[in-house]
């Protein structure tokens, strides 16, 4: 029982698991969706499988970089179609153990995407923080800007994927995948300012 995993939230990142083992990773910070087909049918051939050997695709759905998340979702979608295969879902919050503590991960600008212990989830400003929270960060940056503000923040170690899966959603279909988006596009945002000045001309 081959299980793929694509998370492309912020690198590109394949890997593959047999019994509830990680026998296959590869990692990139190329951006492009064709690189990430070839990184993913390479990570195959190299350990001797074809896709004709994957009977589950599980797909990080975000946060993360609105492009990435898209070219996985996609990619899963259309691989899925070709057979019948189980989907399973996790985010990037899923990647880290986050016990009692709110994991802070690099979001855009000077904002970050945010899960309290309570499993809230949120884009925030840094200066919305609270320093009565406890943060994990795998980011040196976030950790270096909250530790010099005076915030309880620690590295936070990502989890092997065998860890990840375990929190993985189940879905029925190619359908039920969603992304997860906790703020809007770029474009979208450039719209509703678009909308909003237009709105106060008339």
């Amino acid at each position: 029982m081959y299980t793929l995993i694509l998370s492309s939230a912020y690198n590109l990142e394949v890997a593959i698991l047999n019994d509830n083992k990680v026998i296959a990773a590869t990692v990139s910070d190329e951006k492009r969706a064709d690189k990430y087909m070839q990184m993913i049918y390479k990570t195959l051939s190299d350990d001797g499988l074809k896709f004709e050997n994957i009977s589950k695709i599980a797909v990080n759905i975000g946060p993360g970089s609105f492009t990435g998340i898209r070219v996985a979702v996609a990619i899963v979608k259309g691989l899925g179609f070709a057979k019948n295969i189980k989907y399973l879902t996790f985010t990037s919050f899923d990647m880290f153990d986050s016990e009692n503590k709110t994991i802070i991960l690099t979001g855009f600008s000077n904002f970050v995407y945010v899960k309290s212990a309570d499993g809230n989830m949120q884009c925030k400003s840094i200066q919305e923080l609270e320093k009565a929270e406890s943060y994990v960060t795998d980011s040196t940056e976030i950790y270096n800007e909250l530790k010099a503000n005076g915030f309880c923040v620690n590295y936070a170690k990502q989890l092997d994927f065998a860890d990840v899966i375990k929190k993985a959603i189940h879905l029925k279909n190619a359908h039920q995948i969603k992304p997860l988006y906790l703020r809007k596009s770029q474009a979208e945002l450039l719209l509703d300012e678009k909308q909003k000045r237009k709105n106060n001309e008339n």
